[in-house]
């Protein structure tokens, strides 16, 4: 309980924007009795406590912090109904929810990021209105949070808002305040780690995430050079995708792709995408055919599985830890793709026919 005193006189100061100085004029007493207060070298006299708890706005149990389990247990509660939502593309619902609890927790950062990540998300015709609103937070968070980690994901999640919002100049100077790929949480643990359960656990998550980046850069790199004029042959455009293929190959030796069954569907589409530009149809509708394939295995995934290739085994798929911006039916996802006017030259084909009506008995 003295711990959580400490704790909560040091979180609710900050959060009334006192300094100690100003804090102890109120209490009367010297700010020497704040900071040790606060590093737990020392606890206020009792009879102080209900000044501080009227200071604060706050009841004694609140300051005594005999409320925070059954917040914290709330508080859980409610970021798994946001990933399971998120993992369902129920992005409104997320939206409505956050709104709601913030209400009741209406200085919690990590709600905060939160509903900046599902208004940056939502598609509606008030993208750019939650946007803005979205901007709003993160700056708010930034500003006003000292966690590292939720300060971290407010960042990131504000590189890609200016950037949608075509502030593109502030989206590339908040970059510089990220760290580097090498200093990044996985890397540094994956390195330090002394226990060897641990640090094997912790090489292994590893690799997915590296496959992932990597896969990112090469179909950007594949895309830019099909779509710009960067002496990239077609082939060569190919070849970068398949280099991605082979990554998750290697990793994935025994094909329990799991989640990253929707990375291979992409890299598999863009292929296609190129062959048929090169007027390349027959391989193009190869690739088509496995864009299907790892569509379909991603739809009927489990809730929870485990992967067997010897690099990542035992590490545990969770579908509510998908990422927030990946739908949970991906053969819709490769449908509505090949709507566009790209793939008409395929429309009277009788394997793309098919492959369309493959997509449609799993698109809902």
């Amino acid at each position: 309980m003295s711990i959580q005193i400490s704790k909560n006189i040091k979180y609710y100061r900050k959060l009334k924007d006192y300094t100690q100085d100003e804090l102890a004029q109120c209490i009367g007493i010297s700010a020497q009795s704040i900071s040790k207060w606060e590093r737990g070298e020392g606890f206020p006299d009792i009879t102080l406590l209900p000044t501080i708890a009227a200071v604060f706005d706050v009841s004694l149990d609140e300051l005594f912090g005999a409320k925070d389990s059954q917040n914290e247990k709330h508080l859980e509660e409610i970021k798994m109904q946001y990933n399971e939502n998120s993992a369902s593309g129920r992005i409104s619902e997320n939206i409505k929810l956050l709104r709601e609890e913030l209400k009741n927790f209406p200085n919690n950062f990590d709600l905060m990021v939160c509903l900046a990540d599902s208004l940056n998300s939502e598609q509606s015709d008030k993208m750019q209105e939650n946007r803005l609103e979205a901007a709003e937070l993160c700056e708010f968070v930034l500003n006003k949070c000292d966690d590292t980690g939720i300060r971290n994901h407010a960042t990131n999640s504000l590189c890609y808002i200016y950037f949608y919002l075509g502030e593109y100049d502030k989206s590339i100077k908040l970059t510089e305040k990220m760290p580097s790929l090498f200093e990044s949480q996985e890397i540094v643990r994956a390195g330090i780690l002394k226990n060897g359960k641990e640090k094997i656990i912790a090489c292994k998550e590893l690799l997915p995430a590296l496959a992932n980046a990597m896969k990112n850069q090469l179909y950007s790199l594949s895309w830019l050079a099909a779509n710009s004029e960067q002496n990239y042959t077609a082939e060569e455009c190919v070849k970068l995708l398949d280099i991605a293929l082979a990554v998750y190959g290697l990793i994935f030796d025994d094909g329990d792709y799991l989640f990253h069954n929707c990375d291979l569907w992409l890299l598999h589409e863009q292929k296609a995408s190129i062959l048929l530009k090169s007027g390349d149809k027959d391989r193009a509708l190869d690739s088509l055919c496995e864009a299907v394939c790892y569509a379909k295995q991603y739809g009927n995934l489990p809730e929870t599985a485990f992967h067997t290739s010897v690099a990542v085994r035992g590490l545990e798929y969770n579908r509510l830890n998908t990422s927030t911006n990946t739908e949970s039916n991906q053969c819709h996802r490769l449908l509505e793709t090949l709507e566009n006017k790209q793939w008409d030259l395929l429309r009277s084909d009788n394997r793309f026919v098919e492959i369309t009506k493959e997509l449609k008995k799993y698109a809902n």
